[in-house]
């Protein structure tokens, strides 16, 4: 899993293309989670290990109505995103491209992954020095 989110993280960089953009929006999440889950950090991939799916469902939801919420605002916003994608672009609700809500979701799983291990990163390098 880690393998594959690191190529996953490191191919867009080097191979630029609209197709591969899907990949941006789970790398992160592959290389992150199982760190977070060795490591005892909150995980939603422990949580699917223990038979407990209730996180990443709501992850999941919310990402998905978070995108409806962004689109619609962004819809009627003076100045806003437009989106310039390689397949399926004609069709938009809203302004984004329908295939784009697909990244929502995710994105949530990666948000929530990369807080996760950002916040055990600090606790350690925030834990205090002993004193000798």
């Amino acid at each position: 899993m880690m393998a594959l989110g690191a190529a996953s993280v490191v191919v867009p960089l080097v191979v630029v293309s609209a197709w591969l953009v899907p990949l941006v929006w789970i790398g992160w999440a592959l290389l992150l989670e199982p760190l977070n889950c060795r490591a005892g950090r909150p995980s939603w991939l422990a949580d699917l290990r223990r038979g407990d799916a209730s996180r990443v469902l709501a992850l999941l939801v919310a990402g998905a109505v978070c995108g409806v919420l962004w689109e619609f605002w962004n819809f009627w916003a003076t100045t806003r995103w437009t989106y310039t994608v390689p397949y399926l672009g004609g069709i938009k609700i809203f302004e984004m491209p329908v295939l784009g809500y697909l990244g929502f979701p995710p994105f949530a799983l990666e948000c929530y992954a990369i807080y996760q291990w950002l916040r055990g990163l600090l606790a350690v390098s925030s834990a205090p020095t002993p004193v000798l």
